[in-house]
């Protein structure tokens, strides 16, 4: 079973429209996008959530470890989610001051998985896998090479957790689930009408393909 998770949140009815859907995550940007939010802003729109069993997720950047936790708390998420590259001790910090679940962003470029990104595989709690970008942390709506990803993850994955973003849309993540068989697949850019504005109608088909890819056959 693959699980949802809608991304770059702005708007309550869109959190709502997330949980009558069934989806498992929802995120909030909490780092320089054009779907940020403030931690303050972000408590008061997970709060409207108060109640439903929807894991609510920080996305942060290079932020330096003390003010992840910081902004964490005032949001009041349930995972942290890193962009950038970080030190392994950041991951400690965060479970030792938190008590909260890690998600790594691995940024994947042209030829697939580098090196570093295959000795930081497995740093968090889960890996998410994005495509490679210079403009922007995520929600570029650009995919990376499933089929070479797929081969390479086979020997690392183990037990971890794995989360798949980067470009995915009604259209095509039916073929992203059955090509890397994510825990979690993540969308944002992919079910808007504008950056942190979801469409509900394209919400709905994004749970409706994800949930055809996870009781298909193979």
């Amino acid at each position: 079973m693959t699980d949802v998770k809608f991304c770059g949140m702005t708007r309550p009815e869109d959190l709502q429209r997330a949980a009558a859907l069934g989806a498992a995550f929802v995120g909030v940007v909490l780092t320089r996008s054009p779907r940020r939010v403030t931690p303050d802003a972000a408590r008061e729109l997970l709060g409207t959530l108060q109640g439903s069993a929807v894991r609510r997720v920080g996305v942060f950047g290079a932020e330096p470890v003390g003010e992840v936790v910081a902004a964490a708390r005032t949001a009041g998420v349930d995972v942290v989610q890193l962009h950038g590259t970080r030190p392994r001790q950041d991951f400690m910090v965060l479970r030792q001051e938190l008590g909260l679940e890690t998600w790594r962003v691995v940024r994947v470029g042209a030829e697939g998985l580098s090196r570093r990104d295959r000795e930081e595989f497995g740093d968090g709690d889960a890996t998410l896998l994005d495509t490679l970008s210079n403009a922007a942390l995520g929600g570029t709506g650009r995919t990376f090479d499933w089929g070479l990803v797929a081969g390479q993850i086979r020997p690392l994955r183990g037990a971890q957790r794995l989360i798949v973003a980067g470009g995915l849309r009604p259209g095509n993540v039916r073929d992203v689930i059955e090509w890397l068989r994510p825990d979690v697949v993540d969308v944002s850019s992919g079910v808007e009408t504008s950056p942190g504005v979801k469409d509900h109608r394209l919400m709905a088909e994004f749970m409706a393909a994800a949930s055809a890819a996870r009781t298909g056959p193979g």
